[in-house]
């Protein structure tokens, strides 16, 4: 199979592309630790959502994946 084109979508010229950002709800305190938690040491989870203290940034995003990076490289050793 061949690869695709690229394809590079427009978020202001779409309506239904409007984007999205995680917030904790109320009671939701734990939720960001809970869905960032590895299961069984094979399933590793990254994104902003799983960073309460950076939750719904870029910089959580990116400090999640690397915090998902290193529970991966502990559990390799």
């Amino acid at each position: 199979m061949a690869p695709r084109a690229p394809w590079a979508g427009r978020w202001t010229g779409r309506c239904s592309l409007r984007g999205a950002y995680s917030y904790i709800g109320v009671s939701g305190n734990g939720a960001p630790r809970a869905l960032g938690r590895p299961v069984d040491g094979t399933l590793f989870f990254a994104g902003e959502a799983t960073n309460g203290a950076e939750i719904g940034t870029v910089a959580g995003a990116l400090s999640s994946g690397r915090r998902a990076a290193r529970e991966v490289l502990r559990m390799l050793q």
